[in-house]
């Protein structure tokens, strides 16, 4: 895609009415998120504050997909949020950096970037020998039904839209190195058993306030794999997904790590992992995790295991963890590079593993852009800590950031922090004066522009070209 086309695709030469977490503009021309920021700060800057500010990362986007168009709409009222509902191809340009770059001759093995996993909640680290998400992936959908709920509809006309959602965009966000086939029978499976059955004493909170009804986990789980054992041949699934009619309630399917099914045996053997996803209906707040497309990408890597949250103090605290940088991190970003290698979708080869005891320039491409280029820049400094190095831009599903949130970013990574939700760490150069979060996005200044540089753990990260091309690295020892 040209500039003048990804100009195009925000509403160049256009109209629109761009509504934003409950504030509407009226007749503007945009051509950026970021404009549209700019657009609406102004507009409260001059009616006293009246109005709410917009946020770049929950803003309506003029190009949302058709089937997602009346959802957005509801994201918006009830969540004050409107997610990524597509992917925003970008080519990488033909034009290339002028810097003299660091012979891959002098590049470290990538193994020796790979930090092992220790054992602790916080998985930052390499599992070693474990399953990775990534490769052609048998994903066995499990649609049951019950006797006071449920449907004669094929599961996959209720649900196709959000099947395809997961498969495309972890396809897109993985540079085609995951690749999801579903096995999907025709019909809902009865398990005999009202689903009020399975409620009892206590209920399931998510901690802002949303509660379930607890159902009995180890019988629900029981039921349902003995149903779909009798219909479902397991053999060769990587994973499942268990879904339930559009017509049961919100109130029954709770998110929480008390409703979970792991490592459940089946007439062919163990099925480790298993997501059980509430029903897809615009309800309510509870309906969030059913309904919200963007946000079974994350929870998909919770019932797998393989990555934890970075959220440190959730910007309650002096703690920021990645902010709101990667989907592990408040669901408003695509995935970090780190969390995209350990989980196996991106490529060895699409990572630079550099020496720390020496000077070096490297070129990394924008990680959103779609193909198999260099990518993640890591400078090993032991068996257990790292830095990273990314470059940032509009495209993807990170089509929403603002300018101020381009550039190159910059993490620390210690598989031996123990903190909650941490391990990871966006460093946000000290030269930034102004607020630490734009709406919803914590730490969106910390990527560093070019000819602006950082230290971080006795070493030198600056920023010597920038281009659409994305940026030009060099790592010194400070």
């Amino acid at each position: 895609m040209s500039t003048s086309e990804i100009e195009n695709s925000f509403g160049f030469d256009k109209i629109y009415r761009f509504k934003v977490r409950g504030f509407s503009k009226g007749k503007i021309r945009v051509t950026t998120f970021s404009q549209a920021y700019n657009l609406m700060i102004n507009k409260n800057n001059g009616d006293g504050g009246n109005s709410k500010p917009v946020d770049p990362l929950c803003a309506a986007d003029p190009l949302v997909p058709t089937e997602w168009k009346s959802y957005e709409k509801f994201a918006l009222s009830a969540f004050n949020c409107a997610r990524p509902y597509r992917f925003m191809d970008v080519a990488l340009p033909s034009t290339t950096p002028t810097s003299q770059l660091t012979s891959k001759n002098e590049l470290l093995p990538v193994a020796q970037c790979k930090l092992p996993a220790q054992n602790n909640y916080n998985n930052v680290g390499f599992k070693q020998n474990g399953w990775q998400f990534n490769g052609d992936l048998q994903i066995q959908i499990i649609p049951i039904q019950f006797t006071d709920y449920g449907s004669s509809e094929n599961p996959v006309k209720e649900y196709s839209k959000y099947l395809e959602y997961i498969k495309e965009m972890y396809f897109k966000i993985s540079d085609g190195n995951t690749r999801i086939t579903y096995k999907v029978p025709n019909s809902y499976i009865q398990i005999g058993s009202d689903i009020k059955s399975y409620v009892v004493d206590g209920s399931l909170q998510d901690g802002s306030g949303i509660v379930w009804k607890k159902l009995d986990a180890r019988r629900y789980e029981r039921d349902v794999f003995n149903a779909a054992d009798k219909v479902i041949d397991f053999t060769g699934i990587d994973m499942t997904i268990v879904l339930v009619p559009l017509s049961v309630p919100t109130e029954f399917i709770g998110h929480s790590s008390e409703f979970r099914m792991d490592n459940v045996r089946t007439n062919e053997g163990i099925v480790e992992y298993n997501y059980l996803m509430p029903p897809a209906t615009e309800v309510d707040r509870r309906s969030f995790y059913g309904v919200e497309p963007f946000l079974h990408l994350h929870e998909i890597f919770h019932a797998n295991g393989l990555l934890n949250d970075h959220l440190g103090d959730a910007g309650k605290g002096p703690y920021l963890g990645t902010g709101r940088w990667g989907h592990m991190s408040g669901m408003l970003t695509d995935f970090i590079l780190w969390d995209k290698w350990i989980a196996g979708m991106l490529r060895d080869s699409q990572v630079i593993c550099a020496s720390p005891n020496s000077v070096g320039t490297y070129w990394i491409k924008p990680a959103s852009y779609f193909g198999t280029f260099e990518k993640l820049l890591v400078i090993p400094l032991s068996s257990t800590r790292a830095i990273a190095i990314e470059s940032e831009r509009a495209a993807g599903m990170n089509f929403k950031i603002p300018e101020i949130a381009r550039g190159a970013l910059v993490y620390t990574l210690d598989t031996l922090d123990t903190r909650f939700d941490a391990g990871i760490t966006v460093i946000r150069p000290e030269n930034r004066t102004g607020p630490i979060q734009l709406g919803t996005f914590i730490l969106a200044d910390a990527p560093l522009k070019s000819g602006e540089s950082l230290t971080v753990w006795g070493h030198k990260i600056s920023v010597l070209e920038s281009g659409d091309w994305g940026d030009v690295i060099k790592v010194e020892k400070a």
